[in-house]
Protein backbone atom coordinates (compact mmCIF):
# COMPACT_ATOMS: atom_id res chain seq x y z
CA UNK A 1 0.00 0.00 0.00
CA UNK A 2 3.03 2.24 0.59
CA UNK A 3 4.53 1.56 -2.12
CA UNK A 4 1.42 2.31 -4.21
CA UNK A 5 0.89 5.32 -2.81
CA UNK A 6 4.73 6.59 -3.67
CA UNK A 7 4.31 5.78 -6.90
CA UNK A 8 1.18 7.83 -7.63
CA UNK A 9 2.53 10.91 -6.19
CA UNK A 10 5.73 10.42 -7.82
CA UNK A 11 4.16 10.08 -10.96
CA UNK A 12 1.63 13.23 -9.88
CA UNK A 13 4.04 15.97 -11.79
CA UNK A 14 4.26 13.64 -15.22
CA UNK A 15 0.63 11.87 -15.08
CA UNK A 16 0.30 12.84 -18.98
CA UNK A 17 3.96 11.56 -19.56
CA UNK A 18 4.06 8.25 -17.17
CA UNK A 19 0.05 7.18 -16.79
CA UNK A 20 1.62 3.58 -15.76
CA UNK A 21 3.42 4.61 -12.98
CA UNK A 22 -0.35 6.13 -11.49
CA UNK A 23 -2.08 2.77 -12.74
CA UNK A 24 0.23 0.40 -11.31
CA UNK A 25 0.35 2.98 -7.71
CA UNK A 26 -3.47 2.81 -7.75
CA UNK A 27 -3.52 -1.08 -8.42
CA UNK A 28 -1.44 -1.66 -5.40
CA UNK A 29 -3.20 0.52 -3.25
CA UNK A 30 -6.28 -1.15 -3.80
CA UNK A 31 -4.52 -5.07 -4.01
CA UNK A 32 -3.25 -4.36 -0.71
CA UNK A 33 -6.24 -4.53 1.65
CA UNK A 34 -7.43 -7.34 -0.54
CA UNK A 35 -4.42 -9.25 0.12
CA UNK A 36 -4.72 -8.86 3.64
CA UNK A 37 -8.65 -9.71 3.80
CA UNK A 38 -7.54 -13.21 1.86
CA UNK A 39 -5.19 -14.26 4.28
CA UNK A 40 -7.09 -13.70 6.91
CA UNK A 41 -10.02 -15.69 5.53
CA UNK A 42 -7.48 -18.45 4.51
CA UNK A 43 -6.65 -18.92 8.23
CA UNK A 44 -10.43 -18.30 9.90
CA UNK A 45 -11.51 -21.88 9.23
CA UNK A 46 -8.08 -23.87 10.95
CA UNK A 47 -8.73 -24.09 14.76
CA UNK A 48 -5.31 -25.11 16.05
CA UNK A 49 -4.10 -24.55 19.84
CA UNK A 50 -0.71 -25.63 21.15
CA UNK A 51 -1.30 -26.02 25.21
CA UNK A 52 2.54 -26.04 27.15
CA UNK A 53 1.10 -27.66 30.40
CA UNK A 54 2.91 -28.85 33.69
CA UNK A 55 3.08 -32.54 32.65
CA UNK A 56 2.88 -32.62 28.75
CA UNK A 57 2.56 -30.92 25.67
CA UNK A 58 -0.86 -30.79 24.02
CA UNK A 59 -1.69 -30.22 19.62
CA UNK A 60 -5.00 -29.74 19.41
CA UNK A 61 -5.95 -29.61 15.47
CA UNK A 62 -9.85 -30.00 14.63
CA UNK A 63 -11.37 -32.57 16.33
CA UNK A 64 -7.52 -34.35 16.54
CA UNK A 65 -5.52 -34.31 19.68
CA UNK A 66 -2.07 -35.09 20.15
CA UNK A 67 -0.70 -35.53 23.54
CA UNK A 68 3.38 -35.77 24.88
CA UNK A 69 4.38 -35.98 28.26
CA UNK A 70 7.33 -34.58 28.84
CA UNK A 71 8.67 -37.80 30.59
CA UNK A 72 8.50 -39.14 27.31
CA UNK A 73 9.96 -36.18 25.55
CA UNK A 74 13.74 -36.21 24.80
CA UNK A 75 14.50 -32.73 23.33
CA UNK A 76 12.38 -29.77 21.38
CA UNK A 77 13.96 -27.80 18.51
CA UNK A 78 13.53 -25.66 16.44
CA UNK A 79 14.96 -25.51 12.59
CA UNK A 80 13.84 -24.27 9.23
CA UNK A 81 10.54 -23.19 10.62
CA UNK A 82 9.76 -26.31 12.57
CA UNK A 83 8.81 -26.99 15.86
CA UNK A 84 10.49 -30.58 16.84
CA UNK A 85 9.67 -32.65 19.39
CA UNK A 86 11.59 -35.55 19.55
CA UNK A 87 10.66 -38.72 21.57
CA UNK A 88 12.73 -40.78 23.92
CA UNK A 89 11.62 -43.81 21.49
CA UNK A 90 12.87 -41.88 18.47
CA UNK A 91 9.88 -40.24 17.19
CA UNK A 92 8.92 -37.19 16.81
CA UNK A 93 5.95 -34.88 16.27
CA UNK A 94 6.86 -32.03 14.40
CA UNK A 95 4.57 -28.97 14.30
CA UNK A 96 4.79 -27.31 10.81
CA UNK A 97 2.01 -24.27 11.96
CA UNK A 98 2.43 -20.57 11.55
CA UNK A 99 2.84 -19.19 14.91
CA UNK A 100 3.90 -15.64 15.49
CA UNK A 101 7.42 -16.57 16.88
CA UNK A 102 7.82 -20.23 16.86
CA UNK A 103 11.58 -19.83 18.29
CA UNK A 104 10.54 -18.53 21.55
CA UNK A 105 7.74 -21.44 21.74
CA UNK A 106 10.47 -23.84 21.22
CA UNK A 107 12.65 -22.39 23.66
CA UNK A 108 9.88 -22.04 26.34
CA UNK A 109 8.78 -25.58 25.37
CA UNK A 110 12.38 -27.07 26.28
CA UNK A 111 12.48 -25.32 29.45
CA UNK A 112 9.56 -26.61 31.03
CA UNK A 113 10.84 -29.87 29.61
CA UNK A 114 13.88 -29.68 31.49
CA UNK A 115 11.77 -28.28 34.46
CA UNK A 116 9.81 -30.97 34.65
CA UNK A 117 12.40 -32.98 34.30
CA UNK A 118 13.81 -32.29 37.61
CA UNK A 119 10.69 -32.03 39.33
CA UNK A 120 11.05 -28.27 39.97
CA UNK A 121 7.18 -27.28 37.78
Amino acid sequence: MTLGGLLVLLSLPRATAIPFLAILGGALIISAPLGVLFTLLHGIGAEKCLVIRRDALVMQQESQETIVRWEDAESVRFSHGVIEVTKKDGTALRIEESFSEPQKIAERMEEVRRKAGFGLI
